[in-house]
This record gives structure tokens, sequence and C-alpha cells, in this order.
């Protein structure tokens, strides 16, 4: 788990570490250059949580990644961020999912819960703001008036952990890539591109799967993508990927940046088109480009129809001739980028972010 300047998110999700009915785990906590009050929220729960803690100067999310697996002693890992609340079973289901089948990643669900309120800092879309009214009519006007308001607290979470998801789990969370309800079932898929789906906000390997040689790559910078990319050299390895519906953790969400929700979104599209740029001239494959080109235009169904159908094909003309189109166009785009310095990389379905 790395972490950075989230000491008031960390400290609740530490404090649904400490209620887990497994307890065998020690948990490895990069702290990637934090200044503010994390080290004090650590000592807090030193005595109740098996952390080994891990200072670093702020070199990224890759490299504070890696410093973890490089300290990793067990047979199992699991990557979880630190903005995660996990309810009591989410080590134990993680662990029974390894140990049923010694070929996989296990890839959970992931949903979004309100923590605490920081206005026009949030990255809430309008849906979430509707559900807010409907559910809590009664404070959101007051909100609307305040900076900050902390709405869960650590007691909160470990006197009654479902009542705190009851009342401000907003849904499911978006990074799950929009995915179809036939993958939200706890059983093997066979995707032609399941490494698009594998985050470490919620995934679980056996340690001897990554070896000592797929690793998270450093260069990435900013936000996104470097999970992915550790994803696709497990899928290059030949691990299968297992996607668990009922393994699931709540993402507190939270400012993305130092500005306004709007600033902050458009800042991480722009981190993660350079990222996707690298990791196409990287994996110079037919997926790779494939995923680059069409993402925002095709949804998950349509995008997994496709690669299905390009696998089955990978040999063909006509799949050689789309891989080179895909690559001409990223080639224009990148010049493009460099001409009007306004190339991005966003969902088609992306919405206006409020709150």
């Amino acid at each position: 788990m790395p972490t950075f300047n989230k000491a008031d998110y960390l400290r609740l999700t530490l404090a649904s570490l400490t209620q887990q009915t497994h307890t065998d785990f020690e948990l490895i906590l990069v702290d990637d250059g934090s200044v503010d009050a994390t080290p004090s929220v650590v000592e807090h729960f030193k005595r109740r949580l098996p952390i080994r803690y891990v200072r670093q100067e702020n070199l990224g999310r890759a490299v504070a990644r890696n410093i973890g697996l490089d300290l990793v002693s067990s047979d199992y890992i699991l990557f979880c961020d630190d903005d995660r609340l996990m309810p009591p079973d989410f080590l134990r289901r993680h662990i029974c999912a390894l140990a049923s089948d010694s070929d996989v990643a296990v890839v959970g669900w992931k949903r979004t819960i309100l923590t605490c309120w920081q206005r026009d800092r949030l990255p809430l879309s309008v849906p979430d703001m509707q559900w807010l009214q409907s559910r809590h009519a009664d404070i959101i006007t007051e909100l609307g008036h305040c900076d900050t308001v902390q709405l869960l607290n650590e007691e909160d979470i470990v006197g009654n952990f479902s009542k705190c998801i009851d009342e401000w789990c907003l849904g499911d969370e978006r990074d799950n890539f929009y995915l179809p309800e036939a993958m939200k079932v706890p059983m093997e898929h066979g995707f032609a591109i399941p490494w698009l789906y594998g985050t470490t906000a919620n995934m679980s390997v056996r340690s001897s799967h990554l070896g000592k040689l797929i690793r998270f790559d450093e260069h990435y910078s900013g936000w996104g993508m470097e999970d992915t990319d550790l994803s696709y050299q497990l899928h290059q390895a030949g691990t299968t990927f297992k996607f668990d519906a009922s393994i699931i953790n709540y993402h507190q969400i939270h400012p993305t940046g130092p500005g306004r929700a709007e600033d902050n979104a458009a800042a991480r599209w722009r981190d993660l088109a350079v990222n996707f740029q690298h990791f196409c001239a990287k994996n110079d494959r037919w997926d790779a480009w494939m995923i680059w080109a069409t993402m925002g235009r095709l949804g998950p169904v349509e995008l997994q129809a496709l690669a299905r159908e390009t696998e089955r094909h990978s040999e063909s003309l006509l799949v050689k001739e789309l891989t080179w189109a895909y690559k001409e166009l990223y080639r224009l785009r990148f010049q493009e980028k460099h001409q009007s310095n306004a190339f991005s990389l966003a969902p088609a379905n992306h919405e206006a972010i409020t709150g």
C-alpha cells in the first residue's frame, strides 16, 4: 500500500484493517514523501496492526510500489490503496480465491463512499449529487455552505462498518471501466483483454507470479497506467485473471489534486494520455494499440467483442493493417499534441464533475 498526503483517509483505511477476520498478514506501507500527518496516523495504529512502515522522498507511485514488492516475504500479495475501506472478510475472501487456484490473479470489485465532504473539490458526478440529495436531504443544504465536514470517523468504522456503508456508499466505482454485468459474478472469464481491468486498488496474486522480473514501470509519472502495465505483464506471462464481485472495497472519494474538482480531473486525464502513449510505445502489439485507439468510443461489451475477434485473427493481414492504422492515428495525434499542446485522452461518457 503506497500512500501520499492522505492522512485523514488513511486513518479510516487502517481502522477497517483492524477489523479483519483474517489476522495473519503484514501491511507494507510505503510513504511516498508525505508532508501531512501520515507518520502520526501510522504511529496511532502500530499497536493494533502489523505495519512495516517505509518512508521515501516523493518519487512517485511506481517507485513506491516497487519498494513494497521488494519487502514482500509472503506467498500472497494483495494490492490495495490508502483510501479504501475494507469489509471484515476482505482479506479472507482474497486468500480463499487465491488458494483455490494456483494460476490466477484475483481482481475484486470497487465501490465508492463519501467519508469527508470538501466543497468544490470532490470528483462527484451528477448522479452522486442526486443520490446525496435523496438520501441525506436533511444535511445537503448545510453541506453546501461548509468547506469541510468529516462524515465518518475511526469510531464509526470500528463500531458499525455496515451502517457506514449503508448510509454513505454511492454505488459502483467508475474505475471499474463500466464492466458488463457478466463480469459481476465470482468466476473466471475468457476475455481477450483481462489485463485492462486489473488495478492495484483491489487485486491479489501469488508472489511467485511476479518473481524478480515483473515490476512496476517507473517511467510512468503522475496518475494512471502503472498498474495496468503490471497486469499486462502478468497476462503476457500466462497469468489468468479471476474477477470476483463479492470481494469489495470502498473508495473514499477525495480531492485528486490541489485545485477545484474540474481542474484536478483535467490534469489527471492529461497524465493518463501521456502514460497511455508510453504504454503503447512499450507494448507494441495489436491489443495495446486497439485499446488506445478505441477507448472512449466503445463500451466494455463492444471492446471485448472487438478484442475477441481480433485475437482469433491476430496474424491476418487485416489485423496487421488495423494495427498499422491505429499506430498512424497515434503518430498524428502525438504530432497534433506537440503543435497545439491540447491532446488529451478521456472517455466519451466522462461526466461533468461537481461538488
